[in-house]
C-alpha cells in the first residue's frame, strides 16, 4: 500500500541526509519506484515549488524524464531550474543520463570525467536509482549490476 510504502521509505531515507522534509518529494519517490512517472513529476514539481532548493526534488524530477521520448525535455527542466549548490552532483548523474539517453555520449563523458564514485548519500541513491533503470522498464538486470546498486 502507499501508506505502508511511504513509512519504509521514510525511515530509509533518515538514515543520511537523504531526507525530505516535504510529503510531495516522499510520496513522489514512491510514485517514481512504482513507475508512475506523470505522478511521481507532479508531485516532484509541487515538492520544488514549496522548497526551490530542494536537491532531493530536483533529483527525483529529474529521474522522471529517464527515457527516449522525454530526455530532452528533462534537460530544459534540468537547465531551467537553479542548480543547489550543496547536492550538484546527483544532479549531474541525472544530467549525464539523460545526455547519455539522447546518445550524447561526448557531452556526458565529460561531465562524468568530473566526479569519482558518488560522495552523498543522495548522489549514491541517484547512481543506484539510474543503474536499476532497465529493470523499471520490464528488462532484466543483471545480478552483478544490481549488487552495484546496494
Amino acid at each position: 500500500s502507499e501508506a505502508g510504502a511511504y513509512k519504509t521509505l521514510k525511515r530509509a531515507m533518515m538514515f543520511g541526509e537523504l531526507w525530505l522534509t516535504r510529503r510531495q518529494g516522499l510520496r513522489g519517490y514512491v510514485r517514481l519506484a512504482e513507475a508512475e512517472m506523470p505522478l511521481a513529476r507532479s508531485l516532484f514539481e509541487r515538492a520544488l515549488e514549496r522548497e526551490p532548493s530542494s536537491s532531493e526534488a530536483l533529483a527525483g524530477l529529474g529521474l522522471t524524464y529517464v527515457g527516449p521520448r522525454k530526455a530532452e525535455l528533462g534537460l530544459a527542466v534540468l537547465k531551467a531550474r537553479a542548480l543547489p549548490a550543496h547536492d550538484a552532483e546527483a544532479i549531474a548523474r541525472v544530467r549525464v543520463t539523460l545526455l547519455r539517453v539522447l546518445g550524447r555520449d561526448a557531452a556526458a563523458a565529460e561531465i562524468e570525467a568530473t566526479f569519482g564514485d558518488p560522495q552523498t548519500p543522495l548522489a549514491r541513491f541517484v547512481a543506484a536509482q539510474l543503474l536499476l533503470a532497465p529493470a523499471r522498464r520490464g528488462r532484466r538486470v543483471a545480478p552483478e549490476r544490481a549488487a552495484l546498486a546496494l
